[in-house]
């Protein structure tokens, strides 16, 4: 018979890979996204004063699944 893990454990243990994924995906997400932006849309100007189209797009698409 297997041994219970304890509900408090069962938390940690989610939590911790909740916080590893989150740190996975921001880690490699963002610059993963800057380099297919600018293979799809090569001729997007980059310009630190105004966001373009594409940074709305994308910034609408993690708050969407967020």
């Amino acid at each position: 018979m297997a041994r219970q893990v304890s509900t408090a454990l069962q938390i940690v243990m989610v939590a911790v890979a909740l916080a590893a994924a989150v740190a996975i995906i921001a880690y490699f997400g963002f610059p993963a996204y800057f380099e297919l932006a600018l293979r799809i849309w090569p001729t997007v100007p980059e310009n630190d004063a105004l966001w373009t189209w594409v940074d709305w797009g994308f910034l609408l698409l993690v708050l969407v699944i967020g």
